[in-house]
């Protein structure tokens, strides 16, 4: 039986997020697993940059079918669980379904990954140490206190953060894209 990945999602998930490490996951002979609040088919979204804009862009994406409720996910069953971005984690990070999921992980001395707003769900330990910001902020499990994602990786020795490489991920896949033509008068 293949080792089994939790992915954490749910709507306004990062679409390509959530594509690319289901994929890869699967090629690598790993049996990922998406659960979310329901288990539906999830409206996930794209987020793209735009010349003239100083942030990104939200747009309707592909979606992906939740494998499993957050309800019903057992720990146990799962060798690490990846925390995907977008949109869902504003809400998702303050599930307490989530959170206890990601401590249960934790406890257990399992990996814990996060890509870009997923960061935040990372769980802190007591031998946080102060390190420069390297990547983007992002809030502990403790709302009242805001560290940077490097300072997470840096105190919890089993979470990786992927947001800077699926960041260059994107930006080489937009730039690569063809655009849509304008039509000329």
């Amino acid at each position: 039986m293949p080792t089994s990945i939790l992915i954490v999602t749910g709507d306004a998930g990062e679409s390509y997020e959530c594509l690319y490490a289901r994929h890869r996951l699967l090629e690598a002979g790993l049996a990922p697993v998406i659960a979310a609040p329901s288990r539906r088919r999830l409206h996930l979204v794209i987020h793209d940059f735009e010349e003239g804009w100083d942030t990104y862009v939200e747009r309707p994406g592909y979606g992906a079918d939740a494998d499993t409720t957050l309800d019903d996910v057992r720990v146990d069953d799962h060798q690490a669980v990846l925390v995907l971005g977008g949109r869902a984690p504003e809400y998702l990070r303050h599930d307490p379904r989530v959170l206890d999921l990601v401590r249960a992980f934790d406890r257990q001395e399992k990996w814990i990954f996060g890509i870009c707003h997923g960061v935040p769900t990372a769980p802190r330990t007591s031998q946080r140490t102060s390190r420069p910001a390297d990547c983007q902020s992002a809030r502990t499990l403790d709302p009242r206190q805001q560290i940077s994602s490097f300072e997470v990786m840096a105190s919890a020795p089993r979470f990786t953060s992927l947001c800077e490489a699926m960041g260059r991920y994107r930006r080489d896949l937009s730039r690569h894209r063809p655009r849509p033509s304008t039509p000329t008068a």
